[in-house]
């Protein structure tokens, strides 16, 4: 499949073409600024940083699931660094990113891939493709930039692109019971069991849930005794910025970030 091929996937042709971007009218009519946060050059900086390995580790997380020849297509994805892995590790998909930044679009555009791929500047609340096209949709660390209905929108386009039988890898930060005061860029943050519960309500199966990053005292209290074995005899070697993404994913639910991976049922399955 080349990139000409991956121009049919397209729902309309009111674009324009510009050194390697597909540039469509955004619905909030502003653009957004390039992606704070480099996880791949962060980590060969020696940055330490627990949200920097959660990141990584989350884009590692969907590469177990890729097969060759399949469509993956990732809503709000920054300067292409899920793209960068897919090349380097040689996974053979085709790749659709899409996002909001124009900036970061062009820092993807101008990495190397040598498989088919299209970028995309698009509001995530209408993506302009057609329905049931993609084997993989990921959708990471990018709903809480929205308000919760905005946000049920883009899961619900994530949905509608998606094929029955499809993964879906979606991650957000999770808000703590009463907190309201976030991140200067996150307008709404999602409770664990409400954003579980919303995409079971949407006939998804969820196959997997794992918690991302989290503070120290939340996790290690929730630990059981052979987890706090371990982690008591890990941390004489390990920084809490290193072992946060590990005994994070035990517990999802008291973690401050999480991704779930969830099946689209089949035809006839629902």
């Amino acid at each position: 499949m080349t990139t000409t091929n991956l121009q049919k996937h397209l729902s309309s042709n009111n674009y324009k073409y510009v050194d390697g971007v597909y540039f469509f009218n955004a619905l909030s009519g502003h653009d957004t600024k390039l992606n704070r946060t480099n996880v791949l050059e962060d980590l060969g900086r020696g940055r330490i940083w627990k949200n920097v390995y959660a990141h990584y580790f989350r884009f590692l997380f969907v590469t177990r699931w890729l097969k060759p020849n399949k469509l993956l297509i990732d809503v709000g994805c920054g300067r292409g660094w899920l793209m960068d892995l897919i090349y380097r590790n040689r996974f053979q998909v085709s790749y659709i990113g899409i996002d909001l930044s124009e900036a970061s679009l062009r820092h993807a555009s101008k990495k190397n891939f040598k498989y088919p791929r299209m970028l995309i500047k698009s509001n995530c609340l209408s993506l302009n493709l057609h329905s049931a096209i993609a084997d993989y949709v990921v959708c990471l660390e990018t709903i809480e930039h929205n308000n919760k209905e905005d946000g049920q929108s883009i899961i619900e386009e994530c949905l509608r692109i998606l094929k029955p039988g499809g993964l879906l890898f979606i991650s957000t930060p999770i808000r703590k019971g009463s907190r309201k005061v976030f991140p200067k860029d996150h307008i709404y943050e999602w409770e664990y069991y409400e954003l579980s519960n919303y995409l079971e309500e949407n006939c998804l199966e969820i196959i997997r849930v794992f918690g991302c990053f989290g503070k120290k005292t939340e996790i290690v209290d929730s630990l059981d005794p052979i987890e706090k074995q371990l982690y008591t005899k890990y941390s004489e070697y390990f920084s809490w910025h290193v072992l946060s993404p590990f005994f994070s994913v035990l517990h999802p639910e008291v973690s401050q970030g999480a991704i779930w991976l969830c099946k689209k049922p089949l035809l006839g399955e629902v």
